[in-house]
């Protein structure tokens, strides 16, 4: 997992400036386990940090040194997701092992609404769908819309996955919740008529992450053989392409734009994909071996925020990448460019990198210089010892 083949190379005397450029914001290391991140929808500075401990954190992360801006004791349990409202900023929803589902005023610091036992097993995925309906999972595969204004599921299905949801979207046109399960299928649900529409068949792995592109023509899945399934939208019993080439599962992606997904991967590394065709753009950033737990947009898709299961949060540079366009006919390059870094223009770090034979990047490749670990207790939040 954390051979040197599958490390970035780098040249020694540029990377610090390679990482000046590409890190935005300096990075977040938290003494309590983090389980999910997430950038509120107007603000590109303000993330939303859920604990494992229950408490929810909210930090401008512009500064050098993070300022807290509110921490919150919502749950009794781990709070597993966040997800904002479609029409309001200053509220959000909170997702529990405790099997309970809060809306809490983080501006008030009061709760608004709290659904208690709103599953049988704990929750772990939770998705906006407008401003009235959202939409949860759980550890089981139990699958629930909610009107939150009536306080009860308007769409409850317990039989149809047989393990547990790793992750949740919903199309553009608000008609369609996918769910990705563990057990190795894409379940698609029709909103308006609360049913399941259907059920992929089996892949070879576990479906892990889940994405629409290509203005809702295409699905893509992360898998646990580090491939990226793709469906045509609507056709949902098999894939109508496959992308292989991670070297390891693929836990986590977002999608940064109609071509592009970046995808976090076990090995450490956060990838730029491009769409059909299938082209390995480059490494946007790495977290030294560790895996990669989640990633989220700041709103305007300008950083990408990276959760690693060493406590750290990262924030890369991705503007360059939002209009990038392979053309069909150009030749691939995925073997090389896959654990290639990229400039803060987007491009891979070798400059002479299209002079150079394939098989002649590989032999090239070196490891990273480490990051001093002094920076850490630098950034380090001294508020997450309680």
């Amino acid at each position: 997992m954390n051979s040197k083949s599958e490390k970035i190379s780098t040249e020694e005397d540029n990377s610090e400036n390679l990482e000046e450029k590409v890190q935005v914001y300096n990075e977040l290391k938290s003494k309590i386990e983090i389980l999910d991140i997430l950038f509120h929808p107007s603000e590109n500075n303000v993330l939303n940090v859920a604990l494992i401990n229950g408490k929810l954190k909210i930090y401008d992360v512009s500064k050098a040194k993070k300022r807290l801006i509110s921490a919150q004791k919502i749950h009794k349990k781990s709070i597993r997701k966040i997800s904002f409202p479609a029409n309001n900023s200053n509220i959000v929803f909170t997702a529990s092992k405790d099997k309970s589902i809060k809306l809490t005023d983080i501006k008030q610091e009061s709760n608004i609404l709290t659904l208690e036992d709103a599953h049988e097993s704990p929750i772990n995925c939770l998705v906006t769908i407008d401003n009235w309906l959202i939409a949860s999972a759980d550890d089981d595969g139990g699958v629930k819309i909610w009107d939150y204004r009536k306080k009860n599921a308007c769409m409850e299905s317990k039989s149809d996955c047989s393990d547990y949801i790793s992750d949740l979207a919903v199309s553009n046109d608000k008609k369609i919740l996918l769910a990705t399960c563990g057990e190795g299928t894409l379940n698609a649900f029709h909103i308006r008529k609360k049913k399941l529409e259907l059920q992929s068949e089996l892949m070879d792995s576990e479906l892990l992450c889940v994405g629409i592109m290509k203005g809702d023509r295409k699905v893509v899945c992360g898998t646990g053989e580090g491939v990226i399934d793709i469906f045509n939208y609507g056709e949902w019993g098999n894939i109508s392409d496959r992308f292989p080439g991670h070297p390891s599962s693929i836990d986590c992606m977002a999608t940064l734009s109609d071509n592009i997904v970046l995808t976090g991967c076990f090995d450490g590394n956060i990838r730029a994909c491009h769409i059909l065709p299938n082209r390995f753009v480059g490494v946007v950033g790495n977290h030294e071996g560790f895996p990669i737990h989640k990633l989220n947009l700041s709103s305007d898709k300008n950083v990408c925020a990276s959760l690693c299961h060493d406590h750290k949060i990262k924030f890369w540079n991705v503007e360059s990448l939002k209009n990038k366009n392979i053309d069909a006919q150009s030749k691939s390059k995925n073997k090389s460019l896959k654990n290639k870094k990229l400039t803060a223009k987007g491009k891979s770090e070798n400059f002479f990198s299209d002079l150079v034979e394939d098989n002649e990047e590989d032999e090239d490749e070196i490891n990273n210089s480490s990051d001093d670990e002094s920076d850490d207790s630098e950034y380090s939040s001294s508020d997450e010892s309680d």
